[in-house]
């Protein structure tokens, strides 16, 4: 079945191009988006692209799932926030999900999960759920545990 197929971002690959624009947008995010970040605040930026990615295609709870990640980077360099444009988490997170769904609201894949391995952006995905699928109990299965309100 096609939408059970995981999938990975390469650079040559044509088809993830909304993705990894989406990805590379969090620049957004951070105060000086032409500056190389730290590697927390990077980090930090792209939790955050995959929280607004993952909500705007209604995964939602996505956000609290990954709080106690960038909680936990935050006691390691508590100064990576004066790396960013603001300290209103939710409202960068908004924003990221708005421009997704300006820029690519026909993109219904779901991130797996994102990270920075040797200093490139990793991100791993699955199709858009077919219809009738439930989209979060898909991604349980491949270890997405949906949240509690």
């Amino acid at each position: 079945m096609e939408s059970n197929k995981r999938n990975s971002i390469r650079n040559d690959s044509p088809s993830s191009q909304n993705v990894r624009d989406h990805e590379e947008d969090v620049g957004g995010s951070l105060r000086n988006p032409d500056n190389i970040p730290s590697s927390e605040a990077a980090h930090v930026a792209l939790f955050f692209a995959n929280v607004a990615w993952n909500e705007s295609v209604g995964l939602d709870h996505a956000r609290e799932g990954y709080r106690g990640a960038w909680e936990t980077i935050e006691a390691e360099n508590p100064e990576l926030w004066n790396e960013f444009k603001s300290n209103d988490i939710d409202g960068m997170i908004d924003e990221l999900a708005q421009y997704k769904k300006e820029h690519f609201s026909d993109d219904e894949r779901r991130i797996l999960t994102c990270g920075i391995p040797d200093g490139k952006v990793r991100v791993e995905w699955v199709p858009a759920a077919d219809p009738g699928v439930d989209s979060k109990w898909e991604m349980h299965l491949y270890g997405k545990r949906p949240r509690e309100p």
